[in-house]
């Protein structure tokens, strides 16, 4: 026959074990995220990526506003944020869901590794090319499906020659082909460079021409430039129908015929 004291040390045994496994769930699961953590700052936001990256994103984001020595404030600042414990925690719940936690250890354990870390220390010299490549050819046959029209695609080889020395005025329209919107413009630009004469149409994709976008200062996508002699007189960013463009066009070049 079990006796009370019996059954209260049963009761006192059970509790103990639930709580101990609870204690130790809850332990494996701040592990999990601990290491989660750790495999986001090593991959997604590895510091030599970070770098490259956000320089050149803040760059052109704040190219018009802001001065060199502000851009840097606000690089350094960003960065400090963005490596912090806070934003990193946002991205825990996606690995969480998708990782078993052997799995996360594994990729940790890979991004420790010397040869993976020399990748990333090298991502500028071995990944933006084949990035720059790919933007390339995908621009390619985004233009081949294009009709025929009159505009010139400006590049590293020629923007020198037909934007800056040209004496005249270039209309140029910046885009990305992940753009909606510039989707939407692709046609319109089109049209017009066919049916508007004594102007020069020209193309720019950020994508593949990331200098002269920096150097035209060129923050979103689409924006269509006013070039006169080689320098920008007026600009203007987003979506705009034919007719709406076609009067800027004529407002900024007065004595078309």
């Amino acid at each position: 026959m079990i006796t009370h004291s019996a059954k209260k040390l049963a009761k006192i045994c059970i509790f103990s074990t639930i709580l101990l496994f609870g204690n130790v769930e809850a332990a494996e699961e701040s592990t999990k995220q601990a290491d989660i953590m750790e495999l986001i700052r090593l991959s997604a936001l590895n510091p030599e990526q970070v770098d490259q990256m956000l320089t050149q994103m803040v760059q052109v984001a704040l190219a018009s506003t802001k001065t060199e020595a502000e851009s840097q404030k606000a690089i350094a600042e960003i960065k400090e944020q963005m490596l912090s414990d806070d934003f990193i925690k946002k991205f825990i719940p996606a690995f969480d869901k998708n990782f078993t936690h052997e799995e996360i250890k594994t990729l940790v354990y890979f991004y420790k590794n010397d040869a993976v870390k020399k990748l990333f220390k090298t991502g500028a010299e071995t990944f933006m090319p084949i990035y720059a490549g790919m933007n390339e050819l995908i621009s390619k046959y985004a233009q081949a499906s294009l009709p025929a029209d009159q505009v010139i695609m400006i590049t590293s080889d020629n923007f020198q020659k037909e934007v800056k020395d040209y004496k005249g005025t270039v209309i140029l329209e910046a885009y990305s082909i992940t753009c909606g919107p510039c989707k939407a413009m692709a046609p319109i630009f089109s049209s017009l460079s066919d049916e508007i004469s004594g102007v020069k149409f020209c193309k720019l994709d950020i994508g593949t021409e990331f200098q002269i976008a920096q150097e035209l200062q060129i923050q979103s996508v689409p924006t269509i430039l006013f070039i006169k002699d080689g320098k920008v007189k007026d600009r203007h960013i987003g979506l705009v129908s034919k007719d709406d463009l076609k009067k800027k066009i004529e407002h900024n070049c007065p004595n078309l015929g």
